[in-house]
């Protein structure tokens, strides 16, 4: 998929340079049909090599539904003279990191 739409890409920058050349012989529309190549070519590459189009978002493509849920809380101890009131190396705030 991201492999043709680098490809689309290239082609319309292709056309575009082709319809703005100038006359026979002018190397300018090339140098810079070469200069674009190398970052489309390396964005390219980056999303392939990372599938980002092939990822599950588990968050928005997953349905989940909660039932009647029953907990409770059992307190197994107490600590104080604690210096802060945050756990060390709490992930409560980045739910996606792993």
């Amino acid at each position: 998929m991201t492999g043709v739409v680098a490809l689309d890409v290239l082609a319309a920058a292709g056309d575009v340079l082709a319809s703005a050349g100038g006359g026979e012989g002018d190397g300018r529309g090339l140098v810079l049909l070469l200069l674009l190549a190398g970052p489309l070519f390396a964005g390219w590459q980056h999303l392939r090599y990372r599938n980002t189009d092939k990822r599950h978002h588990h968050e928005s493509e997953t349905r989940s539904q909660m039932q009647d849920v029953q907990a409770d809380d059992t307190l197994t101890g107490r600590r104080t003279g604690l210096k802060s009131a945050r756990m060390q190396g709490a992930n409560s705030r980045k739910v996606t990191t792993r």
